[in-house]
């Protein structure tokens, strides 16, 4: 028999017998694209029908060697460069990089990509369990050039209307490059990382990007996270991301079925001439810790740095700036920049941080928080008359109007009960300001910052805004500064803004400001909530409690009534009545010769307590006696709808304030 019939009929038997000395060679894949070895064997080698490419070469310590999947071993590092990758600025590298990265792909691990400048052509695949993880973006990121490609790790995208990576499954990532859209205007690049998921099920997540400098995308999205067919992507990490010049720098999509969530950012920059900063259409929990916003394109930008369509994220020391910086763009156009837009129907989302120029839009059930701590913070509402009772003739309590022509008309409640809402009527080129009262003015000593705003309505562009003497820390001066306008959609909106004080320097003056200075007819405003608070939280409506150094109340005060009290029956003809409240119906009949004295029978009502007794019938009367102390001495002999009012003293003492007969 012939040596090759030999070794087909072992073949066949599944079984192919030299020696016995272990065999000289491990680790070949099955139907991959790694390299081959020659195989130098002295030993068994035994075949699986259902070896497949996750299988390898592996031998036990008697020298026998099956394909099976591997436990423990340690595989060498593989670069891009091994399987043709070169950084010349000039070699599409894109199928080098997707071999290693498929090489690597057999046992998960990393993928380096050594210092030098990398064009890739076509979208290149990262699968789960596989890092691509360049030395970083180099000593000047913004400056690319050969030069700098020898210590960093460049990947300069040319594809048109793709990703220059998509990633997949779980555990996979990007660390430590620098991603270049290298197409000229007009050869749109869809964007430089999608995160994807589209199989159905929880298959994408534990991902890791890190240390990635993404720019120049000007027609695409920096990154983008989505999940298709019923599919999640979950637990996801971005730390030391910067990206620069994208349409849309963060972009979460999540279609319908599908889930995106726990995702966090850490210590990234974000936007920089962008329409969106982030941008999210569904995804939930998503998480910014450290990071920045930056600028948007255009003046105004009719997106926004921060928008939610759909889902929530939570935002924890982070900032959030618009920008002058682009040409024709002035602090009146800044002002008219959407900082946060999130739309109606949202809910959960929290933002906690500072603000640069710009308008912050809720249409939904968030908590937006835009000022920094300061020293003895108070969450209630600073200003007096905040629900507007007792307007008359044009004048407000508590407030002070400065301008002339206007008119003041109240009107019902519309955003919360029991606060007014105020129609100002504003002359053409007539400006008008609303202010508290100097003596209403709270006092800003101790404190640091303030928030203050109200809601307003009103159909004109750019008529309302905030103003406030604004301390600026760097300076140590004072200068008046202005919030965004209102956008005169004829829709509620907060209007309002932080500022940093320093009352031994600055005046503290919140006002609303009605300029109509420009416009040849009248306007019209309306406004309701006014709220100042100290430090960091949103503005309260709830108004101070009433202290012991005093306190002044506006609105109506209702006293609690206990309408079934009945006559004492005892032999004191003590009268025991409730807590509940202030006024009380008396039924029965008889005497009363005390109240709530004796402590046996019911607590005494503190000194000062102010009651009324009404009564409906002839046959009841309250006794002049130790307990009682009545006008003249003189017995009250009640009758229908008669009442007399006392108010307690101490020892359980009540002497009579005024009687109605």
């Amino acid at each position: 028999m012939s040596s090759k019939y030999f070794f087909l009929f072992f073949l066949i038997l599944g079984l192919f017998t030299l020696s016995t000395s272990p065999i000289r060679a491990q680790n070949v894949g099955i139907g991959t694209t790694s390299p081959t070895e020659d195989l130098d064997i002295n030993g068994k080698i035994r075949l699986r029908e259902d070896a497949t490419n996750n299988y390898i070469l592996q031998s036990d310590a008697t020298g026998v060697a099956t394909w099976t999947k591997p436990t423990n071993q340690v595989r060498n590092e593989i670069c891009v460069t091994d399987y043709g990758a070169v950084g010349d600025l000039n070699t599409d590298n894109a199928a080098a990089f997707q071999s290693a990265i498929d090489a690597a792909a057999v046992l998960g691990g990393v993928v380096c990509v050594p210092p030098g400048e990398y064009i890739l052509r076509s979208t290149v695949t990262i699968p789960g369990g596989v890092t691509l993880e360049g030395v970083g973006r180099g000593a000047d990121y913004l400056n690319f050039s050969p030069a700098l490609g020898q210590h960093s790790s460049m990947i300069f995208y040319t594809g048109v209307n793709d990703w220059a990576f998509e990633v997949r499954g779980f555990s996979s990532g990007i660390k430590d490059l620098a991603i270049y859209n290298g197409n000229v205007a007009g050869m749109k690049a869809a964007g430089a990382i999608r995160l994807m998921a589209d199989q159905g099920g929880f298959e994408t997540g534990y991902n890791t990007f890190s240390r990635i400098f993404i720019w120049n995308f000007f027609e695409g999205t920096a990154i983008k996270m989505e999940a298709t067919n019923n599919s999640t992507i979950a637990h996801v990490l971005f730390e030391n991301i910067d990206t620069r010049f994208p349409v849309t720098a963060f972009h979460v999509i999540p279609e319908n079925g599908s889930f995106i969530n726990n995702v966090t950012f850490l210590n990234s920059k974000i936007g920089a001439g962008s329409n969106y900063g982030f941008r999210n259409q569904g995804g939930t929990d998503i998480s910014f810790y450290g990071s920045t916003f930056e600028g948007v394109q255009g003046c105004p930008n009719t997106f926004a740095h921060i928008v939610i369509e759909s889902g929530n994220f939570q935002a924890y020391g982070v900032r959030l700036e618009a920008t002058n910086s682009l040409a024709g763009c002035g602090l009146e156009e800044e002002k008219k920049i959407v900082g946060i837009h999130c739309f109606p129907y949202t809910t959960g989302s929290y933002y906690y941080g500072l603000i640069g120029e710009g308008r912050i839009v809720d249409e939904g059930d968030n908590e937006i928080i835009v000022a920094s701590r300061g020293l003895g913070d108070s969450g209630y509402n600073q200003f007096k008359n905040s629900s507007f009772q007792r307007v008359v003739n044009n004048t407000i309590p508590e407030w002070e109007v400065t301008g002339s022509g206007f008119s003041i008309s109240k009107n019902a409640p519309e955003i919360r009960d029991k606060h007014h809402v105020l129609t100002f009527t504003i002359p053409a080129y007539e400006t008008i300001t609303l202010s508290p009262s100097s003596d209403a003015l709270p006092n800003g000593l101790t404190h640091q910052y303030l928030v203050f705003g109200a809601q307003i309505k009103t159909s004109v562009p750019d008529l309302v805004f905030t103003q406030i003497n604004h301390y600026s820390h760097t300076l140590g001066t004072c200068t008046d500064t202005d919030s965004s306008f209102h956008p005169g959609d004829g829709d509620w909106h907060y209007i309002g803004m932080p500022a940093a004080l320093n009352a031994s320097v600055c005046t503290l003056n919140p006002r609303f400001v009605f300029d109509n200075s420009g416009n040849a007819n009248p306007a019209t405003v309306q406004l309701t909530t006014p709220s100042l608070v100290f430090g960091a939280t949103l503005p309260s409506l709830e108004s101070p409690p009433l202290l012991a150094s005093g306190g002044r109340m506006n609105g109506t005060i209702s006293h609690g009534m206990v309408s079934t009290v009945s006559m004492p029956t005892n032999s004191n003809s003590e009268l025991t009545l409730p807590f509940d409240g202030n006024l009380f119906f008396v039924k029965g009949s008889g005497n009363i010769r005390r109240l709530n004295n004796s402590v046996s029978l019911g607590d005494r009502f503190p000194t000062g307590t102010i009651i009324t007794l009404m009564f409906d019938s002839a046959s009841q009367f309250v006794r002049s006696s130790a307990y009682i102390e009545l006008l003249g001495d003189e017995d009250y002999n009640a009758g229908l709808n008669s009442s007399i009012t006392l108010v307690a003293q101490n020892g359980g003492v009540w002497r009579e304030l005024g009687r109605n007969k």
